[in-house]
Parts: C-alpha cells; sequence; structure tokens
C-alpha cells in the first residue's frame, strides 16, 4: 500500500483495519472473487491508480512512525 499500489486481501483478521473494501483496495472471501477482482483492475488503469493513491494515503495517516510519535506526544500533553 505504501508504493501506491492497489492491494487485494482476504477478509480475515486485521488486514480489514487496513484494506477500506473498494476505496484503497479489496477485500475477498473466495477464490472467484479474487480472480473478478484481478481482472477488473488489470481491465481499468484508471480505478487501479485512484486506488492507489489512497492507499498510500491510508498508510501515511494511520501507519507510519510519524503517527504513532505524534500520538506519544499528544499524551504527554494532556497530562
Amino acid at each position: 500500500m505504501w508504493k501506491g499500489a492497489t492491494v487485494i486481501g482476504g477478509n480475515v483478521g486485521g488486514i480489514r483495519h487496513q484494506i477500506e473494501d473498494g476505496v484503497n483496495g479489496f477485500l475477498v472471501s473466495s477464490i472467484e472473487e479474487t480472480a473478478k477482482r484481478i481482472v477488473q483492475l488489470v481491465d481499468d488503469k484508471e480505478l487501479r491508480d485512484e486506488m492507489g493513491h489512497k492507499a498510500r494515503e491510508t498508510v501515511r495517516k494511520n501507519f507510519l512512525l510519524t503517527r504513532y510519535l505524534e500520538q506519544y506526544l499528544d499524551l504527554f500533553g494532556d497530562l
């Protein structure tokens, strides 16, 4: 996601907290659904690019060390 790539992940576990289905990637529950999403992404460059951009932004806003540092400093500011 950080590299701006659209991702397809299984609709289980923690990955559901990272991928917003249809926004920055796809969550799938079967092999058939996975194949359908792969074909959709291969056929639609605009969708790939848009979702890839959103995937990178998701990581930037939510999962980089700088975000954790900011929250840590905010914690001390609230004391």
